[in-house]
């Protein structure tokens, strides 16, 4: 089940949905976290954060979007290749 008003629900209204008792969960990024926090909620005790879709760690995952638009200069094109070798080369996903 999911609320109603969820289309265009930005992620810091969604967030809050959870200690104000209206949400019982949310799959969300860590960043959330830090409004639990600021709400004076504790881990462990207020609530939960693990990998979904399972509590049991057997896995990493990232997920992001980056995007370059369609143009005519190709100066712009090789920077914008070159930033996703970069984020996506061997070097750059080292730390995930």
């Amino acid at each position: 089940m999911h609320d109603d008003g969820y289309t265009g629900c930005d992620w810091a209204a969604a967030t809050n949905l959870v200690p104000m008792g209206q949400a019982g969960m949310q799959i969300m990024g860590d960043w959330a976290k830090g409004e639990f926090l600021a709400k004076g909620m504790k881990p462990g005790v207020d609530f939960l954060c693990f990998p979904s879709p399972t509590a049991t760690p057997n896995h990493k995952f990232v997920f992001d979007a980056f995007g370059g638009f369609t143009n005519d200069n190709a100066g712009m094109n090789k920077g914008q290749d070159a930033v996703a070798e970069a984020i996506h080369g061997p070097e750059g996903s080292a730390g995930l």
